[in-house]
């Protein structure tokens, strides 16, 4: 199953959400300007949708989205901080980076993974093992 989350959009589009339907792609350039399509799992209220991804997207509040077939056009809502949850094992290296330019990317057979970036409690690169 794909991994899926909730958009909610501003109150004064929500008549645009009731248009969408079920399996409906929804289409849309991310704000890496990379497009991208996200497929309609639920009507989870009148200002929010739950979609389901292949790739990953980066959302922000503003962006405008566009439904395939409804027609519909409507912006991406206040976006909320997710909790995610992090299986990270014994004598794997996990690195918390302050810089947010420092890009994350999956662990190699040479490398190991950079993940996260973490508030201002870390006040210069860290690494933990």
């Amino acid at each position: 199953m794909p991994p899926t989350f909730v958009i909610s959009i501003p109150q004064k589009q929500s008549p645009k959400l009731a248009t969408l339907q079920l399996g409906e792609k929804i289409s849309f350039k991310d704000s890496r300007d990379r497009f991208r399509t996200m497929i309609v799992l639920e009507i989870v209220s009148p200002t929010r949708i739950r979609v389901g991804l292949q790739r990953t997207v980066y959302l922000k509040e503003g962006l405008e989205l566009h439904g395939n077939q409804s027609g519909s056009s409507f912006t991406v809502g206040p976006v909320k901080p997710q909790p995610i949850e992090l299986r990270v094992r014994a004598g794997e290296i996990l690195r918390l980076y302050k810089n947010n330019g420092i890009l994350g990317h999956k662990a190699t057979a040479h490398k190991p993974a950079r993940s996260l970036r973490f508030s201002s409690e870390f006040n210069q690169n860290r690494e933990y093992s």
